[in-house]
């Protein structure tokens, strides 16, 4: 303790802006004082004997001023002494930190290259922010308090990582070439035994995890490297950021030739590592971001960069031209910057706690779109783009159906059963008779799927009927039926098999099945309903009994049919079926509506009415169109007049032909009131 002990100058004097200072004459909270303030006043301790500093009454006999005697009162002595062991405790941790920086650093090679990296900086800022006059210091209370309460951090910290130390890790194989430490790792994307490290020592090295070497190592810059990426379509490249301000690319040397270790001619214990042989500067493109550190760079795209920077912002750099594009600004330092695989989105991290997301997919606009996000009470250092992997229960929830099936138009879990086809007939259509239903109309078709999509061979609708003479009730059940019938013997004839299959000429309801030629083989297809309710005698199975009784071989089951009950003993009555083939339903609607309601019976009925359309004559409208459907069943486009259409290129008025062209039409619309006599 300092009670027991007293100083001695080794410096009579000291020079300083104020002039020469004899130490002798200045007491020592002075001394102190003023090598606070100018920091090389230097003092050593000479311990003395209990007999010679101390008095039967406690007081000091040798005065710390030079004096025979001590007028300093014990209270201000003792606080005068707590003084200087707090400054005796903060010089000891002051000395302690400079020899461990010392050990720590490398000396350079050469006396112009200056260290710029980021842990040096931290280094340096920190020193000289503790040692600074300006800066304010913590009392001794407050030191005590810190340190108290950060053990009991630490030790609540400590039991949280032991109970998150799930796995037991050990490492393969420990790299140890480089000097100093390490600010980032990355793995090839092509390979994935290649890493990639970037170290304080100035050099970024390519390490080989399957042989356990360095493959080569990159020295050109000339501060700490602070991040590295491979370039996105060739590992070959690779982009590094260092505190030189500079971010640099450069190509490794392809070594995969190189299959075995190099050893030496004496033994094989001292092994020729690849460094050693690639060790070159190969530099491609050198990007110049200014005097300040560039913390870290990646890859945009195949031709752009974006490097980011202690300066407050990110620059985007084209690779060719090697010049600045966009510059992407915060408030504070960035500590991170991140980009999105194949895709121009930026993600960049400051001190000024928030996170940007930059959009860059439109290059057409001169603005980026940013993203900020900055709910956080501390600065983030570091950020990446994660995948978010979703179980099923999610994508059962979330995720948007296709186009058609929110259109209500295709039932894909029923269509990818239909278009399966075995393996024995590859490349072999698989044919499905397709029937939607609208307001208007009936449409069916013939088609078979490929990889490019659905393939129609064959179409009718209900509104073409109106060539074989119906011309009301184009979406009841008999025309659905005609429509059934018009489609296949449409796809027979196109197959020239309509003479072999005639189908059925008897429309009397019941079940007709086709039989194959011994020659060729009828024209098998299946029904597809799409999402339409399948409820029995829908008009849906009405274009599949027509399509069926036109000669077509669809698989089919009586049950869905108009006339089938399971209270009946039959099960199926085809009266009732042939019934609604030939409109009878229609006509006893029409005899109800008209007792019941005349009004309504004129309003539903107007077109048959109008038509002439009446009783018996509705069933034999449709075994005339069943006959004239067969006879000819080609399709019979309009074929609709085009008017030529001419190219006129308007010509832009100059001024004075706007004015003529007023006052023409201003003389002509006076011309007009002057003959109505309206002027």
């Amino acid at each position: 303790m300092y009670e027991k002990q007293d100083f001695e100058y080794k410096e009579n004097t000291h020079k300083s802006d104020i002039g020469d200072i004899d130490m002798k004459n200045l007491s020592p909270i002075l001394c102190a004082k003023y090598k606070y303030q100018i920091g090389s006043v230097m003092f050593t301790k000479s311990k003395m004997t209990e007999k010679q500093s101390w008095t039967n009454n406690g007081s000091h006999r040798s005065d710390v001023s030079g004096r025979n005697g001590s007028y300093i009162p014990p209270t201000v002595r003792k606080k005068l002494y707590s003084y200087f062991n707090d400054i005796e405790s903060e010089l000891d941790e002051a000395y302690k930190q400079i020899r461990l920086l010392r050990e720590g650093l490398r000396p350079t090679e050469d006396g112009k290259s200056k260290n710029t990296s980021i842990s040096e900086t931290f280094r340096r800022k920190n020193l000289n922010d503790k040692y600074s006059p300006n800066v304010k210091r913590s009392t001794p209370i407050t030191q005590k308090i810190r340190d108290t309460y950060k053990i009991s951090t630490n030790r609540l910290v400590n039991t949280l990582k032991s109970n998150q130390n799930i796995y037991d890790y050990s490492a393969e194989f420990v790299y140890k070439k480089h000097t100093d430490g390490l600010w980032d790792v990355c793995v090839s994307p092509y390979q994935s035994h290649i890493y990639a490290t970037a170290s304080v020592d100035k050099t970024a090295r390519i390490w080989d995890g399957n042989l356990n070497i360095c493959r080569y190592e990159y020295c050109g810059h000339f501060g700490g490297v602070n991040s590295i990426r491979f370039y996105p379509n060739n590992d070959l490249l690779c982009l590094t950021a260092s505190g030189d301000g500079t971010a640099q690319l450069w190509k490794r040397e392809n070594l995969k030739n190189i299959q075995e270790k190099l050893y030496d001619s004496d033994s094989k214990n001292s092994c020729l590592t690849y460094q050693n042989v690639y060790n070159k500067k190969n530099l491609q493109q050198k990007f110049e971001c200014g005097s300040t550190v560039v913390i870290s760079a990646d890859f945009v795209d195949e031709s752009q960069i974006v490097a980011a920077c202690w300066s407050n912002c990110a620059y985007l750099f084209d690779i060719e031209k090697n010049r600045k594009t966009k510059t992407l600004e915060h408030s504070q330092q960035l500590t991170n910057v991140n980009c999105l695989k194949n895709s121009k989105i930026i993600l960049t991290s400051s001190k000024d706690k928030s996170f940007k997301m930059w959009d860059l997919r439109d290059s057409e606009r001169s603005s980026v779109d940013s993203n900020i996000h900055n709910q956080y009470s501390f600065f983030i250092s570091y950020m990446v783009f994660a995948k978010v992997i979703k179980n099923k229960s999610y994508f059962k929830r979330f995720q948007v159906k296709f186009k058609r099936r929110r259109q209500c138009k295709t039932d894909y879990y029923a269509r990818k059963r239909l278009i399966f086809q075995d393996k024995n007939k590859y490349n072999s259509p698989k044919y499905r008779m397709v029937v939607r239903m609208t307001n208007k109309k009936i449409v069916a078709q013939i088609v078979f799927a490929k990889l490019q999509g659905d393939v129609v061979v064959c179409q009718a609708t209900s509104a073409e009927l109106v060539k074989y003479g119906i011309t009301v009730g184009l979406t009841n059940y008999s025309a659905a039926y005609c429509t059934g019938l018009l489609i296949a013997r449409r796809t027979l004839k196109k197959y020239k098999l309509d003479s072999l299959y005639a189908g059925n000429d008897n429309v009397n309801g019941e079940d007709y099945l086709v039989d194959n030629d011994q020659d060729v083989n009828s024209f098998h297809c299946n029904l597809d309903v799409g999402l339409k309710k399948t409820s029995t005698g829908a008009n849906i199975f009405g274009v599949l009994k027509g399509a069926v009784d036109g000669g077509l071989n669809i698989p089919y089951s009586n049950k869905r049919f108009p006339g089938f009950k399971v209270e009946d003993e039959g099960g199926y009555n085809a009266q009732v079926h042939k019934d609604r083939i030939f409109g009878k339903h229609v006509v006893d609607y029409m005899a109800l509506l008209k007792s019941e309601d005349e009004a309504k019976y004129n309003k539903c009925f107007s077109k048959y009415i109008a038509a002439g359309i009446l009783g018996d004559k509705i069933e034999e409208m449709y075994s005339e169109a069943h006959k004239k459907i067969r006879n000819d069943p080609t399709f019979k486009g309009e074929k609709k007049e085009t008017k030529p259409h001419k190219i006129e290129k308007k010509m832009k008025l100059t001024h004075t032909e706007r004015k003529n062209k007023i006052k023409q039409k201003k003389a002509a619309f006076m011309k007009k009131l002057a003959i109505s006599g309206c002027v």
